[in-house]
């Protein structure tokens, strides 16, 4: 049901970033993979309202994979639905207003992210206030790079994946910084599931 990619490319630390999903059709344990935003197109999520979010989404039987997800309100086109990044701890792959918004502890003191959620630390959520109830007014979404405008309150917001993966916070077990594979593309990795529930 899982595929997950690890593979090297011209003998460099490189590797494949995006994990392959299923969800649940609601009819006898059947699955099926959700689309992506190359498949359904980024017009889907323009001018949609922010309701609900999670950096837990995903499981593999054992564990989670930190799937970064915002549940969309229903508009008279679609329903509501998940608009998910599919990467292994996706929330470090993000940025917003510039600022990440989840790292490791150690480095909490390079920056403060905007949520704090590690078990036996401090918890904390600045992202929330901002981002539930935000309307996605503009989206881009290329190969190497995603960004969303949000207004929430006449105020605009940017989350977006950075072309310069060097504003993300390190890997702590590699003491390197995320690198896109340029194999992949994240109109791929963004995908639109129907329930959020993803094996």
């Amino acid at each position: 049901m899982i595929g997950i990619f690890q593979e090297s490319l011209d003998n460099e630390d490189l590797h494949h970033h995006i994990v392959s999903c299923e969800e649940p059709t609601g009819s006898d344990d059947e699955w099926q993979r959700p689309k992506t935003i190359r498949q359904v197109g980024i017009e889907r999520v323009v001018n949609r309202v922010i309701v609900e979010w999670s950096a837990g989404l995903g499981s593999y039987g054992m564990g989670g994979y930190g799937f970064f997800g915002l549940k969309l309100a229903a508009t008279e086109q679609h329903p509501e639905e998940w608009l998910v990044l599919t990467l292994w701890g996706a929330s470090g792959w993000l940025l917003f207003d510039g600022k990440w918004i989840s790292a490791h502890p150690e480095l909490w003191t390079i920056q403060r992210p905007l949520t704090g959620n590690f078990v036996g630390y401090e918890r904390w959520d600045n992202l929330s206030p901002k981002l539930l109830g935000s309307t996605i007014r503009e989206a881009t979404i290329v190969d190497n790079r995603a960004v969303f405008v949000l207004e929430h309150t006449s105020t605009t917001h940017l989350l977006e994946n950075p072309i310069d993966t060097h504003r993300l916070p390190m890997w702590i077990g590699t003491q390197q910084y995320p690198r896109w594979h340029p194999d992949e593309s994240m109109r791929d990795a963004w995908i639109i599931s129907q329930t959020g529930i993803l094996e």
